[in-house]
């Protein structure tokens, strides 16, 4: 995907990296928003071999909400592959996350409505928490407690 919009594969891939795998920094540069570019730009240097965000740049990205004690960290292109899809499909989720089809009505929601995953969790930011249920769940439900949508 990314090829075909003129970039050439050392714009994200370098040799200096784990399996050639560009690091979160490289997907910020692009998909960052502006701030986010200035101060890579500030921190590094822009040649790919030697280009390194700072930790704080990459704090201040998007996140994801994996618990502590989860087995696995996140990169950007776990969910998102730049070669394929830009948007993931409910099928990566499951992929990690197979057993919340048996939790709650996930099966009615997927089987009869058609809905994916991210149309209810918002996977840079979605909690289960109160403020969640009003703002996501009562677009289709009226407002009930949280815990009573996965029981």
């Amino acid at each position: 995907v990314h090829g075909m919009k003129g970039l050439a594969c050392l714009n994200c891939h370098t040799d200096r990296t784990v399996d050639l795998r560009p690091g979160r920094g490289k997907c910020l540069f692009c998909h960052g928003g502006e701030r986010t570019r200035k101060e890579l730009i500030a921190g590094g240097t822009l040649d790919v071999e030697f280009f390194r965000p700072n930790k704080e740049t990459i704090n201040k990205a998007p996140k994801i909400n994996v618990p502590k004690g989860a087995p696995m960290q996140f990169y950007c292109y776990e969910c998102h592959k730049p070669h394929a899809k830009l948007l993931p499909g409910f099928d990566k989720c499951l992929s990690c996350h197979r057993d919340i089809l048996n939790v709650g009505k996930h099966q009615l929601h997927i089987e009869t409505v058609g809905l994916e995953c991210t149309w209810c969790h918002k996977p840079h930011s979605w909690k289960v928490t109160k403020e969640a249920a009003k703002s996501v769940c009562t677009t289709c439900h009226a407002y009930r407690e949280p815990l009573s949508f996965i029981r």
